[in-house]
């Protein structure tokens, strides 16, 4: 429900929303306001609980503003409610060449108006695919909830994607008219970053990452179904005398595989889950970690170790951090390091890439995993999304951040592919989703370091609220390498 005069005052702010602005871009936000009023509705909850529009409510209360348009949204479920927030952050600071471009036929009036669906013309669609998708399923859940700004020609220059989904849907859309005198402020105003997303303050409940672990080689056309790092890199750079660990394994389909050819594999999941009910199998991780240390006292460290798409699922740089120095400290020296994850390259470069979804949103249709699929990045390209309750992360790594981790941390001897080709420059991580890094072992790290990563990586929290508890176990076992 569209109201245009709601009573901000008695609004209160989600405690999850993951946007901090700057003193300056708080300055800007405000400037906006005082040069062309309020061009974009919040969105609330009928408890009066902001959803979107966090920073424009404070700077309007802050100019003494009191009232604004809102668009009232009832019965909204905790993830669609996220969803709406990061989407809603996100389009406040983009207004770029990636839109798609639509006019409304018709004259335009100044302010308010609606238009019917009938007068929305879409004249060119641009990338953002997976924007739209997303909108068209949370305009279809809960009926209006955004408007767009259009110039006196029915240029539309804000939020053309929502325009395109009304259309879709057969729903009237709401717009503000300005000036074409003023359009030059309103893609100054809105092309500005209002902020970036911060996701320090919310729950780390690492356990949940186990829904990012795939199925491997369990159905041939199952897409993501095989490991590139496994089969470009490992498995043509292993043979059957050397000792193998796959840390982080997920389901552990292919050290299952390379032990029945008779390769010397062993490997560790956290949180990998029972084959039969949805909860963490902590006496088989228990059990592996005791094999292990047994393994490690008896023939040494392990002359590969095997780390897949494992950098991607971490949840905070501590994580990632320690992630990195378990790897060293596995991996006895001159020893070899597989490790892997996405491209935050690839991820910007087809945020809107058609031939990665449906092309035809005029469906109106759109799945949770594409919807799981947008990406807002925090400043160091952690992205969140809400998921069966908890929040769910992702980290990207740039070009400049895999060479960085892996010189820090493993060795100065390495490679860098993708899809199996080298990669030695930025712009080519733009052609591959994921990154292999096959890296030789030459990095010493101090005792101390590495007695901290252990202790993080095997004391993760379950969903009980206990932790592992095995950092003793496994540092009695290791300290024989640091203790010299």
């Amino acid at each position: 429900m569209f109201v245009p005069e709601y009573d901000i005052m008695k609004v209160k702010p989600a405690i999850y929303n993951p946007r901090y602005l700057s003193d300056h871009a708080f300055s800007l936000l405000q400037q906006s306001l005082k040069k062309l009023g309020v061009l974009k509705p919040i969105i609330v909850r009928e408890d009066n609980t902001i959803i979107a529009g966090h920073q424009r409510t404070k700077a309007m209360l802050a100019l003494g503003i009191k009232a604004a348009p809102a668009f009232v949204i009832n019965g909204i479920n905790k993830m669609d409610e996220v969803r709406f927030n990061q989407m809603h952050n996100a389009s406040d600071a983009e207004l770029n060449e990636l839109y798609s471009t639509v006019r409304i036929t018709g004259s335009v009036p100044l302010g308010w108006s609606w238009v019917d669906s009938k007068q929305i013309e879409v004249v060119n669609k641009g990338k953002l695919v997976k924007l739209l998708k997303a909108e068209l399923k949370l305009l279809a859940r809960y009926g209006d909830w955004g408007a767009v700004v259009a110039d006196q020609d029915g240029n539309v220059i804000i939020s053309p994607e929502y325009a395109i989904a009304s259309k879709t849907l057969n729903r009237k859309l709401l717009v503000y008219g300005i000036e074409n005198s003023k359009v030059k402020d309103v893609k100054y105003y809105f092309g500005q970053d209002y902020g970036v997303f911060s996701y320090q303050h919310l729950d780390k409940d690492t356990f949940i990452q186990t829904l990012a672990q795939k199925s491997r080689l369990r159905d041939a056309n199952q897409r993501g179904g095989k490991s590139v790092l496994y089969e470009t890199c490992v498995i043509p750079g292993i043979n059957k005398q050397q000792r193998i660990l796959d840390f982080g394994s997920g389901w552990g389909d292919y050290a299952k595989m390379l032990r029945r050819k008779g390769y010397s594999i062993t490997d560790l999941e956290f949180y990998r889950r029972h084959k039969s009910v949805n909860a963490i199998n902590v006496d088989w991780v228990n059990m592996r970690i005791s094999d292990i240390l047994e393994d490690i006292q008896e023939n040494g460290l392990y002359d590969v170790i095997v780390c897949d798409s494992v950098l991607n699922s971490v949840d905070s740089l501590e994580a990632e951090k320690s992630v990195m120095i378990t790897l060293n400290a596995f991996c006895k020296p001159g020893g070899i390091v597989f490790w892997s994850g996405r491209c935050k390259e690839f991820v910007s470069h087809t945020v809107g890439d058609k031939s990665e979804f449906d092309s035809r949103p005029e469906k109106g249709t759109v799945s949770e995993d594409e919807m799981t699929m947008l990406y807002f990045f925090d400043e160091n390209n952690f992205t969140a999304n809400y998921r069966e309750g908890r929040w769910f992360y992702q980290k990207m790594h740039t070009f400049e951040q895999v060479h960085e981790l892996n010189r820090k941390y493993i060795g100065s001897q390495y490679s860098l592919t993708g899809k199996g080709r080298n990669i030695e420059r930025p712009r080519q991580m733009k052609n591959t989703s994921s990154f292999q890094v096959t890296s030789i072992k030459d990095v010493e790290i101090d005792a101390q370091t590495v007695k901290e990563a252990l202790k993080f990586e095997f004391s993760l929290i379950l969903p009980n609220g206990n932790r592992y508890n095995r950092f003793n176990d496994v540092w009695n076992v290791f300290k024989q390498y640091y203790e010299n």
